[in-house]
């Protein structure tokens, strides 16, 4: 039998009201110490777009382990989800309802609890300059 056990822990994130191009700081409380070699991993997708001009999926290993009781801090930056081999080259974040995960994983291994879910809602950019 295959569940999925969340833990009580709630998702901060900064600012409260994101736009398109704002980064993202989520913070949560750990609610456990971290057996050796396993991290927290930061899932996130939001809307996507026909053209590839902004980034709809983000995922990112973190290698801070803080003790039980410690607040955890993570920023999320649209262009650090950029493919490595530079063909996604999206700067901001698809507008819309965007979905954050937050898992331990052992190693490079397959996820494992979810530690905290989050769904918010990431503003159109306004005002804003092409570069």
């Amino acid at each position: 039998m295959c569940s999925v056990a969340e833990a009580k822990v709630t998702l901060r994130i900064a600012p409260a009201n994101p736009t398109a191009v704002d980064d993202l700081v989520v913070r949560f409380k750990t609610d456990r110490k971290l057996k050796p070699r396993v991290h927290y991993f930061f899932e996130m997708f939001t809307g996507h777009s026909e053209d590839e001009s902004c980034q709809g999926g983000y995922l990112m290993r973190s290698n801070k382990r803080p003790r039980k009781g410690r607040t955890m801090t993570m920023r999320l930056r649209a262009v650090d989800g950029a493919d490595q081999d530079g063909a996604d080259t999206a700067t901001t974040w698809c507008p819309g309802t965007a979905h954050l995960r937050v898992y331990t994983v052992k190693g490079s291994g397959p996820l494992g609890n979810r530690v905290a879910s989050k769904q918010f809602r990431i503003k159109p950019a306004t005002g804003t300059a092409g570069s």
